[in-house]
């Protein structure tokens, strides 16, 4: 027999003494079941149990969370760093190498005789002992400019180190 229709007749009066017997009987039964489940103890040691581990897991997730959370900013700041010093550097750098007018060759020759006059020694004792290029940026891309770094050996006893601005060719020297 169908619970469900015998029920709706249970409730709208129309049910046959068959079906009125076989619904108590079905509730009866429901009851019982309902008895039993809350009379169910719980260990408080599971339960405890389960709360720990319930902490555990929460922790667990929240400590890989705030990692998370950390590295994702991490990475952003890196990022928008990146692209402001890009949207800085890459213009003037771009603006310092189109206003080379002075070679490296050039350079070279400019602290070579800058020392030949300075010291009134021969020009063949006179000797590169390194040079580079640097870029130079004051905060304005347009003034942005390469220096050449030079260190030359007067064939004596100094050592200069000559930076050439490679847009004027203007010197600063400094003694070693």
């Amino acid at each position: 027999m169908d619970f469900e229709r015998a029920y709706q007749n249970f409730l709208d009066g129309t049910a046959t003494k068959e079906e009125i017997e076989f619904v108590r009987e079905e509730m009866a039964k429901a009851k019982a079941i309902n008895n039993i489940i809350d009379n169910v103890s719980v260990d408080e040691k599971i339960v405890k149990a389960e709360q720990d581990d319930v902490k555990k897991a929460v922790k667990k997730f929240n400590v890989k969370n705030t990692i998370k959370i950390f590295v994702i900013t991490i990475v952003s700041l890196i990022v928008v760093t990146g692209a402001i010093l890009a949207s800085i550097f890459i213009p003037a750098y771009n603006n310092a190498k189109d206003n080379i007018n002075i070679s490296e060759k050039d350079a070279k020759q400019i602290a070579i005789e800058y020392v030949v006059i300075t010291d009134g020694v021969a020009l063949d004792k006179v000797r590169i002992v390194e040079f580079e290029r640097e870029f130079e940026y004051n905060g304005r891309a347009k003034k942005a400019h390469f220096v050449y770094v030079i260190e030359v050996y007067n064939g004596v006893d100094t050592v200069y180190e000559i930076e050439v601005n490679a847009k004027t060719g203007e010197i600063i020297v400094e003694r070693d």
